[in-house]
Order: C-alpha cells, then sequence, then structure tokens
C-alpha cells in the first residue's frame, strides 16, 4: 500500500511539474497507455528532463563571501570608484571561479549586491579543496587590493546546485555561519572541519588553511580553521596599488589605518581582529 500511495503522489507531482502523459506512461510504467512498447528516445527524453526538473545531490564546496563596509560606502566614496572596483572584483572571481572547470571539476558562482557564493562540485574532494583554497586567495588578495574586504566561509557536504539557486545542508551551513565572523577573512565551518582535517597535506604542506581562534560575535571559535590568505601577501611591505586617490600602502599599513580612522567601535574591532591574524 505504501509503494503504491509514494507511486500515485509521485506521479501527481509528475503532473505538476508539466511532464508529457507519455513520459508519466513510462515512468510509471503503464504500458496499457502506451500505443507500443517506449524507444530508447523516449526513455532517454525521461532521463534528461528528470535532471532538469529534478537535479541530483552533488556533494562539494560552498563558499559564501559578502562586502564589509558597503552600506553607506557612497557617502564616503566615489560611487563610480566603488561600482568600478566591485565589478572588478566580481569579474575575478568569475575569472577564477571558470579556470577550476575540468572532467572532474564543476564550478559555479552567483552575484548579487554585495554577497557572492560559489559552488565547486567533483569526485576528488581533496583536489577540490585545494583548487577552491588556491582560488580563494587569489581572489582575497584581488580584492583588497581593490579595497573590497570580503568576510565568509567554506563549507563542505551536500547540496543541490543550480545557475540560479542553491539548496540542501552545505549552503544551510554557510548560510548560518558567513556573517558570524568577526574580521577579514575566510573561515571553515565548524561542520566541516572533520572535511578539512582529515586532508592532512593540505594543512601541514601546503599551509592553504590555520588552526586559529576565530574572533565571533559575541565569543571566540577556539581552534577553529581558517583561509590562510595572507599567502597572496608573500611580501607584506608589497604597496597596495588601487584605484582611489588614497597613496599606495601596505597591506598592514592599510589595515593600520582603517583602525585609526574608524568612527564604529565594533568595524574597529573587526579591523584590529584582522590585523592579529594577519601578524600571528
Amino acid at each position: 500500500m505504501s509503494f503504491l500511495f509514494f507511486k500515485k503522489s509521485w506521479e501527481q507531482q509528475m503532473v505538476h511539474d508539466g511532464f508529457p502523459a507519455k513520459l508519466i506512461a513510462i515512468k510509471m510504467r503503464k504500458k496499457s497507455l502506451l500505443s507500443k512498447k517506449w524507444s530508447a528516445v523516449d526513455i532517454n527524453q525521461l532521463i534528461d528532463l528528470e535532471g532538469e526538473k529534478y537535479p541530483a545531490k552533488k556533494k562539494g564546496v560552498v563558499v559564501l563571501l559578502d562586502a564589509l563596509g558597503i552600506k553607506g560606502i557612497w557617502k564616503s566614496n566615489s560611487p563610480t570608484n566603488v561600482q568600478k572596483n566591485w565589478n572588478a572584483v566580481i569579474a575575478k572571481c568569475r575569472l577564477l571561479t571558470n579556470d577550476l572547470k575540468s572532467d572532474d571539476i564543476s564550478p559555479t558562482l552567483n552575484a548579487f549586491s554585495d554577497t557572492v557564493i560559489i559552488t565547486v562540485t567533483g569526485s576528488d574532494m581533496k583536489n577540490l579543496i585545494t583548487k577552491t583554497a588556491e582560488a580563494l586567495i587569489h581572489i582575497m588578495g584581488f580584492a583588497i587590493r581593490q579595497n573590497i574586504f570580503f568576510r565568509g566561509c567554506i563549507s563542505i557536504g551536500d547540496f543541490f546546485p543550480d545557475p540560479n539557486i542553491v539548496i540542501g545542508k552545505a549552503i544551510d551551513d554557510a548560510a548560518q555561519y558567513y556573517q558570524m565572523p568577526e574580521w577579514i577573512g575566510v573561515s571553515i565551518t565548524p561542520g566541516s572541519h572533520k572535511s578539512i582535517s582529515s586532508i592532512n597535506s593540505i594543512l601541514d604542506e601546503q599551509k592553504l588553511f590555520v588552526e586559529y581562534d576565530i574572533p565571533l560575535k559575541n565569543t571566540i571559535e577556539k581552534h577553529g580553521l581558517a583561509l590562510n590568505w595572507p599567502n597572496d601577501f608573500a611580501n607584506m611591505d608589497e604597496k597596495l596599488e588601487n584605484s582611489t586617490e588614497e597613496p599606495s600602502q601596505t597591506l598592514i599599513e592599510l589595515v593600520e589605518n582603517n583602525i585609526e580612522n574608524s568612527d564604529d567601535i565594533t568595524v574597529s574591532f573587526k579591523w584590529h581582529n584582522t590585523l592579529n591574524f594577519i601578524k600571528r
């Protein structure tokens, strides 16, 4: 009875989702409704439409980033410069995300307002995490050089990828966590620590992630894991060229200057926390 109930419910769902009657009959094995045995063409059409309507769950990496300090930025900065810098950052994100594509890796990128969502799927999780982390380090470095400062997180797990909307456990995990850290940086969601830690070479050899006590709203995440984005600034004395009229500064000078000029104590704490991470 339960099987028949499920079958009837699924048939109603397919009708609701616009499947042709012939394909529904094939799915339900209703030979009496078909004038002849279904062909391979019909079966392939059914498979293709099901793949379109009901995307398969995949395991991979979800990255959520949001740009700090965008609200009200037009009051103190040229809107034209802000838009120009943001567009340059998104273009770089798209370029680096597209560079991840291979026979085994499938990335997507969505950007809206001041938020960026990147998903990456593939069968080799070690390769997946390594390539994604390397791309993110370059994204962070490029964004900072454009006066765009990201806070965000990486979640590893199951989700349903789509060009327009991403849903699933991993995206829920990232959405709950990504605004909690009080700094500029990218950290691993607590639920994803095991996936990262099990790949020892990423932590021990390539130094893409580091263990760190991550400052969160009202608390500290002891022994958290953070993307080692300052790797993109191998020479901390490097002058950051940007499109503003401000004189060029090193990364540390830029952070110290923002601490000194901040009128908001909560923002100042974020910059302090960022400086502590850079100087660790």
